[in-house]
């Protein structure tokens, strides 16, 4: 399964090709909702950064405003009870948005086991609802929201009083409301991270259902309308026109989806042609030092100094002959391919190095990174090790980089001891990857072998999206 960010950008190139058929371009993204970390973030950022309290607020005036145009029409006594679970419901989204979006990044670097004692259950539960930001569609508020759409429609349908000549207006108004209402909250679930991210726990058809429930959820009022005439009177034509509200949702969701689709195609050109540029120019930058770098790789005396040197010149070659060629790839960086990278290292001791690394084409940039750095960093301790501990023998180092299920997993195997605890926990590296590890969910151990030991790196493919760091709230 592809987590990259780059999905949306091979769905939309899909899609385009589909496009070609005047035919197809009507369907082509009828009901699909694009699962990739470019949707996700952007979904993410547009309730973070733009919507904020603005969906919450315009779901409490839908609601006053139902109350008040009910009440002029008229309802037994238990109708206030219906409007409960929607008074629920905006008070406490509108409660909880600075929460989620000022503190869930904190809170989630915060040790499972919590800091502050009493408040332990606090910082836990908040930490679970943070590894399952984008996992579920249900929370809490949409719960509530289920509740209220029900309960508003099936007042506005049943209970209200038949309309007199001169307010058959106000009991549409009401219907009108609710369906607003029903629009807004359900966009808020279908239009949200969950939705578009990879982690999302629904199987495809699932979520294709509920995208199409706004299909039959108006076509099913009209029905219950249509078989109560009396109620309505003269304003039965304005109540059933007011039921096509209840498209918006899907005339919305696939606005948004083409929106976003076509950004992504157009940020995925403009990376290419800003990578490219500003690789021509650092090599621009640098042709002028080369020769003089490459003179002073061969008179330095130190051979750690004079292979940083080497494959500093390397870097830089390989650089320039990528952006030549139009290959350099932003999804994979700037360096060389893993492989390559790992060989350097392993050049700078008396070292026989065999790689296997094998990751999946589409693996999110962000991940093959990481893989590349733990990799690299791995190596580089077992040669600094074997020049230590073993100067006179010829070391071997097995590097492995693969997927199992929904984690990655690193490994470097060696014949050297282990490491102790202390600098595992301790060290500026191998303690600061731990460290980061276990801030994704992840986690870095050691197993001793027959013949040595392995060094494994493991963490989860479906990391939350939303970065460890605090976000600035400016």
């Amino acid at each position: 399964m592809k987590t990259s960010d780059e999905t949306a950008v091979d769905d939309a190139a899909d899609t385009s090709a589909a496009d070609r058929s005047s035919l197809a371009c009507l369907f082509a993204d009828f009901v699909s909702a694009p699962r990739s970390t470019w949707f996700a973030r952007v979904v993410d950022a547009r309730s973070s950064h733009q919507d904020r309290n603005r969906p919450y607020v315009t779901r409490l005036v839908l609601l006053v405003t139902l109350i008040i145009a009910s009440a002029a029409v008229g309802f037994p006594w238990f109708g206030w009870l219906f409007f409960i679970p929607g008074a629920l419901q905006v008070a406490l989204e509108i409660y909880l948005e600075p929460i989620m979006r000022h503190r869930y990044e904190a809170v989630a670097q915060r040790s499972s086991t919590g800091r502050d004692g009493r408040r332990q259950w606090y910082w836990r539960a908040v930490r679970v609802w943070y590894r399952n930001y984008e996992k579920f569609l249900p929370n809490v508020t949409s719960a509530l929201g289920v509740v209220a759409c029900s309960l508003q429609l099936t007042l506005v349908l049943v209970f209200l009083e038949p309309p007199t000549t001169d307010r058959g207006w106000v009991k549409v108004l009401a219907l009108a409301t609710a369906m607003m209402y029903l629009v807004s909250g359900g966009l808020g679930p279908l239009m949200g991270p969950a939705t578009y991210s990879p982690s999302n726990g629904l199987a495809t058809p699932v979520l294709r259902s509920i995208r199409l429930l706004w299909i039959p959820i108006p076509l099913l009022l009209a029905v219950i309308i249509a078989a109560r005439p009396g109620a309505w009177g003269e304003a039965l034509p304005y109540a059933l026109m007011t039921l096509g509200l209840g498209y918006y949702v899907g005339l919305r969701q696939r606005e948004f989806d083409r929106a976003v689709t076509a950004a992504a195609i157009v940020r995925d050109q403009i990376n290419e042609e800003n990578v490219k540029t500003a690789a021509l120019e650092y090599h621009a930058l640098t042709q002028p030092v080369k020769g003089s770098l490459q003179e002073a790789a061969r008179r330095v005396a130190n051979p750690m100094t004079r292979m940083e040197l080497e494959h500093y010149i390397a870097n830089v070659d390989f650089i320039h002959e990528q952006a030549q060629r139009g290959r350099l790839d932003p999804r994979r960086g700037l360096l060389p391919p893993i492989e390559e990278l790992l060989r350097r290292e392993a050049q700078n001791g008396a070292v026989q190095l065999d790689t296997n690394i094998r990751l999946d084409p589409g693996l999110d940039p962000k991940h093959h990174q990481m893989v590349a750095a733990y990799l690299r960093t791995f190596v580089s301790n077992s040669v600094q090790a074997y020049a230590s501990l073993m100067p006179d023998q010829f070391g071997h180092v097995l590097a492995t980089a693969r997927q199992e299920g929904q984690n990655l997993v690193v490994e470097v195997r060696d014949t050297l001891p282990l490491i102790p605890d202390g600098v595992l926990a301790n060290s500026h590296t191998l303690g600061g990857i731990s460290r980061h590890l276990s801030a994704v969910g992840g986690s870095l151990r050691q197993d001793s072998m027959p013949n040595g030991k392995v060094l494994r790196a493991t963490w989860p493919i479906t990391v939350p999206l939303r970065h460890p760091e605090p976000r600035s709230r400016q």
